[in-house]
Parts: structure tokens; C-alpha cells; sequence
């Protein structure tokens, strides 16, 4: 599949480049590696098919990037957790952001110490407590803006 790609970005830069080119032919190089994908996704479904069940495929640690994958982990818990209580209040006002706020801490706690636990893969499972740590500042951001927000507003009547 790499010699399909190199030839693909080849031709097309030779394409760019203002050559005349025979658009026939770049089609069926894109075709050929689509064809080649497709036969390697069949191969590994295949493989993963005569697995047992709950196997995870293994992660490739050499090439994982570690700082990156937490950093983005831990953005995307933040977010989910401020989302969640900015969606609440937005929807259905404090009862909403309060109930938000629970549903998030006890479905964070949940997710952490128990379903990651039992179904994640050691490889990405990594700190639950910081997880659930990030799950709660996001939390505490949403209604840090909230409160934010109502502060100023009222001291402007």
C-alpha cells in the first residue's frame, strides 16, 4: 500500500506541476490502493473475528506519542465536563447545570473507576483518578462561566 501512496502523490504531483497527464491513469492508481485497503481491512476483520471475545488489539507503543495522547485524553474529559454543565444550564437553567453536575460526577466516577477498568486496554487505561480529576474541572470551569455570567449580568440592572 506505501508504493501504491508514492505513486499517488507522484503522479499528482507531477499533475500540479502542469504536466498533462492521463486522469484515467491516477484514477485507477487511487483505485488499486482503495482495493488494497479494502483487502486489508477484510484480512483484519477476518483476525478479529476468530478472536476471543473482549479481545482488544494491542496498541503499537513504539510509534504512540505518550504526552500527547494524555494531553489530548485530558482536554477532551475537561470539555466533556464543562460541555455537559453549560448544555444543562443553557437548557433548563441552574436545575439543569446542578443536575448536570451530578449526572456528569456520578457517570465520571462510573466510568473511571469501573467501566475502564473492566474493557479498556492497559496500554491507554492511564491514571483514573487524573481522569476523573480532569472530569471535575470541567465542572467546575461550566460553572465557573455560569456563575461568571450571572454575576455580570445582575451587576449591570
Amino acid at each position: 500500500m506505501i508504493e501504491s501512496l508514492k505513486a499517488i502523490r507522484g503522479y499528482y504531483r507531477y499533475l500540479i506541476r502542469g504536466g498533462v497527464g492521463d486522469f484515467e491513469l491516477f484514477a485507477k492508481l487511487v483505485s488499486e490502493m482503495g482495493v488494497e485497503m479494502a483487502d486489508k481491512m477484510n484480512k483484519l476483520e477476518e483476525e478479529i473475528k476468530t478472536r476471543q471475545p473482549g479481545y482488544i488489539l494491542p496498541v503499537d507503543t513504539d510509534t504512540m506519542n505518550w504526552k500527547l495522547f494524555n494531553a489530548i485524553s485530558q482536554m477532551s474529559h475537561w470539555l466533556g465536563g464543562a460541555f455537559a454543565v453549560l448544555a444543562g444550564y443553557t437548557l433548563f437553567g441552574l436545575k439543569g447545570m446542578w443536575l448536570s453536575v451530578g449526572a456528569v460526577f456520578i457517570g465520571a466516577a462510573v466510568k473511571e473507576f469501573w467501566f475502564d477498568y473492566k474493557y479498556e486496554s492497559t496500554e491507554v487505561r492511564g491514571s483514573s483518578l487524573e481522569d476523573f480529576l480532569f472530569y471535575i474541572l470541567g465542572l467546575v470551569i461550566g460553572a465557573g462561566i455560569i456563575a461568571h455570567n450571572l454575576l455580570t449580568t445582575c451587576s449591570h440592572k
